[in-house]
């Protein structure tokens, strides 16, 4: 087995309150400039994606609604927002390309969101020119585009790349909405970043975890010589331990769950392979009762199936 090349750093750590998500039918009225309004309960338009990015207006400490991007009552996305209802601070750029020429409804549950509507847009382009000119943008430490970022996540060499995955809310300047975020470096020093690795799905929010090149393809999600990158992290409203792969490094399909939830709040996996036994090797966060704080070692011979050592 080869070596993989490694990445150290230092983050802070925080916790996550979750969002409930819900989808329902309503009637829609043209409301002009391609949007109908929802009729019903919840606010909301259908909008049909042309664009690459739909712009979600944001206004800094107004109060956050939770928002939903569907397709005939499919949940796509979801995710806590401060919607601006006028005078946007900034857009949140939210990738809908894999959509184009279909019909997204909009749904967000306030009352009182009605003309803020006017403000979703979409964009093929970014309105990348100034974002780290700022003067109080950091020049020498790696910073998204937009929203916040902690913990580093699955830092692993592949395919010629330093890959940097990051736990990031792209809709907001707090914590919250957690996805994986992703750039990738070719020395350390100069990053891109990359569309968003891991969305949050129907089992939560995408909590922290590793990475790894599964070079011997011992998963058999390799394509002969092509081994893949994978990545290993919790999903915060279920507290299962997810796999997710990519044959690419940009594209990434997540599998069925790889372990069962074994305590509430259970997080964080890191997977190594331990050449002596010949055995890839988890070690995993797990709160037990009296409020004891205790790690879990797991073993597998090929990274989905595992059993507490």
């Amino acid at each position: 087995m080869k070596r993989m090349k490694t990445i150290v750093f230092i983050v802070s750590v925080f916790y996550f309150f979750g969002a409930t998500t819900h989808a329902q039918t309503n009637k829609t009225t043209n409301i002009g400039n391609d949007k109908k309004m929802v009729e019903g309960i919840n606010n909301g338009i259908t909008i049909t994606a042309n664009k690459k990015w739909l712009l979600l207006p944001i206004k800094n400490g107004v109060e956050k609604r939770n928002l939903e991007i569907s397709i005939k009552g499919e949940v796509l996305r979801a995710f806590d927002i401060e919607m601006a209802d006028d005078s946007p601070d900034w857009y949140a750029y939210l990738d809908i390309s894999k959509w184009k020429g279909e019909e997204l409804e909009i749904r967000i549950d306030s009352l009182d969101y009605q003309h803020g509507f006017d403000l979703i847009k979409q964009s093929d382009k970014e309105d990348n020119d100034q974002l780290y000119q700022k003067p109080q943008r950091g020049q020498l430490h790696f910073s998204p585009k937009r929203g916040w970022n902690n913990d580093p996540n699955g830092l692993v060499y592949y395919k010629g790349e330093y890959h940097l995955f990051f736990q990031h809310n792209p809709y907001g300047v707090l914590w919250g909405n957690m996805h994986w975020g992703h750039a990738v470096s070719t020395d350390l020093v100069h990053w891109k970043e990359l569309d968003i690795a891991l969305y949050p799905d129907g089992f939560g929010a995408m909590f922290s975890g590793g990475g790894i090149v599964d070079i011997d393809n011992t998963s058999g999600l390799g394509a002969g010589s092509n081994p893949s990158l994978i990545l290993f992290y919790t999903a915060a409203d279920s507290w299962i331990q997810g796999l997710a792969y990519s044959q690419d490094g940009r594209n990434f399909e997540k599998t069925d769950p790889i372990l069962s939830k074994i305590s509430e709040g259970n997080r964080d996996p890191k997977v190594i392979w331990h050449e002596p036994s010949k055995r890839w090797v988890m070690v995993l966060y797990v709160a037990q009762e009296n409020d004891q704080h205790t790690i879990h070692f797991l073993t597998s011979t090929n990274l989905q199936k595992w059993e507490l050592v």
